[in-house]
């Protein structure tokens, strides 16, 4: 089954993914090196494998960069 969400302010059609961790990992993505809102709210790391994102979502993925 497949859902559509603005993922990061583009209209995403995504194909197998249920909750966060389906996306982070589908993005290849670390758990710990990301932020994750959807809907304006933060959603806790210990939070991605059971929150489940719906279709119309707006979800916004954080990078943390390192630099100096």
């Amino acid at each position: 089954m497949s859902i559509s969400v603005m993922l990061n302010g583009k209209q995403t059609v995504l194909e197998k993914t249920e909750t966060i961790g389906d996306l982070l990992r589908e993005k290849g993505l670390e758990h710990n090196k990301v932020v994750v809102e959807v809907n304006r709210n933060i959603i806790k790391q210990h939070q991605f494998e059971q929150f489940t994102i719906k279709n119309g979502d707006k979800v916004e993925v954080l990078r943390f960069v390192g630099g100096g």
